[in-house]
């Protein structure tokens, strides 16, 4: 640079020191450059000094100081006479110079500059770090390997036309509308409460109410024959589909009745949403409607029992069974819960079957053994796609460095936002200035420090979902349901998606008490029957039904020994110890007409507007007084 050229560009810089729009450092010119561009001292001297000063490193305020000192050495050599090139060559080369004075200031260096020192490198190694989880955050893409959903469809897959229920169901829901949003009504089949809603399942002594329901059976009894036959079919028979258009047509109008067959076909991918394509998505259309299926056939086996038909009572049993299992083909839990549900109202059949005024073969009764022991209860409950259903999230959530770990990406981020209805990083484009969003998609990327890694979520995942599988095959007492809840309550926000998606606990475990216990009292219920019809005579204990009626003696649940048996001048019972552990001989749960229980029944004044509480009503989460009688079930006030 020539010397008039920066003359010219001093002399600018100490007018704009004086111009009233001068502005101090760091949005004008810094003070140490001006100390010196105002210092009377010649331009190869000031240059000299703005190169000096300028490379040292120092804060601003420490420049100045040097400048300051620079400024009166190379004044004070020029009152006394030296030459200004002189000077110059004495001072050496620039850039050592500037080394030296800033390794000196250094070391002489303030507590106060040493603070500022720090904190301008910790923010530099912040702002360098935080940059690099931006890239590691929006640069990090999963990549999904496992096809959970094939696994899952895979029973559904393998079962031939003929073990599949669903080719014989298709064609009578399409016809009657049975699917969800199909129009289907079944009102007759319940007695209406004041309020509109709907009161118990109709009986034979309900008059006109239940000459409706026969009539409307009577109506459908087309889809009754079907799920007779579908119903003992070992297979539902329909594959699950992320997306519905993949569903056929038919299987479409059938399980999708309210839809637009159409319009979903015409529907293109980018039209649906991240979570669209994880497993949390699929839809179960035929799970909660097969409830319905169970409840006609409830009317239908009283109707039967009515009319002296046990045949039909029979086939019914074995098809509500039969269904129970179907449900819990996809492995979900909910479709477990269902067919749990599905297999408690049909103990109640049963119930209902062996105390109504006619008799039922041996072979029937038989029939309803082999049904119950055939609807595999340790089977039917089942947690394989809840653990399918997070590692699919996971692996789409996830990058994967091929050795089982990753961390979290954008796309994951939003994909558990959605997944929890709180949508931080939206798809949709903003209209001008949107801070809240800015400000969410900034701080987006910090979520790799505190989420779990992809192996530290998955590891802890297999191992609640392996206790809970042993929790719901009875391995474990019921009370490490609330240990597995109470961790999954102090989990740390790293491991959020667990405790978004990890399964209601203890209400499986209730769930899975209850169906267990119904089913073996039943069973017991019917090998006693036989026993009786046999030998003439009710037998003295369960011991001698081993064998020729029984596989093993039922146990019971809450303290591990033999369910209850005693003989009454009317039948027997068999009966649980409860929850509380306590053998009251028999003595059943007493509850009042608003529906409190019964502390004492001896002191109990009203004694005859006292009921027992029916089996199906029972909870395995209160601690009732009293035993929990399982046989008779006592349906007739279930409904």
């Amino acid at each position: 640079m020539g010397i008039m050229n920066l003359a010219s560009i001093q002399t600018n810089e100490v007018a704009n020191h004086h111009s009233p729009s001068w502005r101090p450092w760091p949005f004008g010119t810094p003070k140490w450059r001006l100390a010196i561009l105002g210092a009377a001292l010649p331009v190869q001297v000031q240059q000299l000094l703005i190169r000096v000063v300028g490379g040292t490193r120092l804060l601003a305020d420490e420049k100045l100081e040097v400048a300051e000192e620079l400024i009166a050495h190379f004044e004070d050599g020029l009152q006394r006479g030296r030459g200004v090139a002189s000077m110059i060559e004495d001072f050496g080369d620039p850039q050592v110079a500037a080394q030296l004075i800033g390794n000196g200031k250094q070391r002489t260096r303030n507590m106060k500059n040493r603070l500022v020192q720090g904190s301008l490198w910790l923010g530099g190694l912040s702002a360098g770090g935080f940059l690099t989880l931006v890239i590691m955050f929006y640069m990090g893409k999963p990549q999904p390997s496992v096809d959970y959903l094939a696994q899952i469809n895979k029973p559904a897959l393998e079962a031939a036309d003929h073990e599949k229920g669903w080719t014989i169901y298709r064609d009578l829901w399409a016809k009657h509308g049975f699917s969800e949003g199909g129009g289907f009504k079944s009102t007759e089949l319940y007695l209406m409460n004041e309020d509109g809603s709907y009161g118990r399942m109709v009986r034979p002594s309900d008059g006109p109410a239940w000459q409706a329901a026969t009539r409307r059976l009577s109506e459908l009894e087309d889809l009754l024959e079907g799920f007779r036959v579908g119903g003992l079919r070992p297979s539902f028979g329909v594959p699950l589909h992320f997306d519905l258009s993949q569903y056929s047509e038919a299987d479409f109008r059938a399980l999708f009745p309210n839809r637009d067959y159409d319009e979903v076909k015409s529907a293109t991918p980018s039209e649906r949403q991240l979570m669209a394509n994880s497993l949390i998505s699929v839809l179960l259309p035929h799970v909660q409607v097969m409830r319905s299926a169970a409840r006609l056939l409830i009317v239908d086996t009283r109707w039967a029992l009515e009319q002296g038909d046990t045949e039909r009572a029979t086939r019914n049993v074995e098809a509500m069974l039969g269904i129970s299992s179907q449900v819990t083909e996809s492995k979900f839990l909910v479709s477990s819960l269902v067919g749990y549900a599905i297999h408690s109202i049909t103990m109640g059949v049963i119930d209902e079957c062996l105390h109504a005024d006619v008799t039922f073969s041996d072979a029937q009764l038989r029939r309803m053994h082999a049904a119950i022991v055939k609807a595999n209860l340790e089977d039917m409950v089942d947690i394989a796609s809840e653990r399918a259903m997070f590692m699919d999230i996971v692996q789409k959530s996830y990058t994967d460095d091929g050795q089982g770990d990753g961390r979290i990406t954008a796309a994951g981020l939003e994909l558990w936002e959605q997944i929890s209805n709180t949508q931080v990083l939206s798809t949709e484009p903003e209209q001008g200035w949107d801070f809240q969003l800015v400000a969410k998609r900034t701080l987006a990327p910090t979520s790799i420090l505190f989420m779990a890694t992809r192996k530290q979520l998955t590891d802890k995942a297999e191992e609640m979902f392996s206790r809970m599988d042993a929790l719901l095959k009875a391995e474990e007492s019921s009370t490490a349901a609330n240990k597995i809840d109470q961790e999954l309550h102090e989990l740390s926000i790293g491991y959020t998606p667990i405790k978004l998606l990890f399964p209601a606990i203890a209400a499986a475990r209730q769930a899975t008490v209850r169906v267990q216990v119904n089913a073996d009292s039943v069973l017991t219920a019917l090998a006693v029957i036989r026993y009786q019809r046999e030998h003439g005579r009710l037998p003295e204990t369960l011991d001698p039904l081993v064998g020729p009626y029984l596989e093993s003696l039922p146990v019971d649940p809450f303290d591990g020994k033999t369910l209850r048996y005693q003989r009454k001048d009317d039948g027997f019972i068999i009966y649980s110890v409860g929850v509380n552990g306590v053998d009251d001989g028999g003595q059943p749960v007493l509850i009042r007409p608003d529906g409190t229980f019964v502390e004492d029944p001896k002191k109990e004044e009203n004694s005859e507007s006292l009921r027992s509480l029916p089996a199906g009503s029972y909870t395995t989460q209160r601690d009732y007084p009293g035993d929990w009688i399982l046989w008779p079930r006592l349906s007739g006030q279930d409904d």
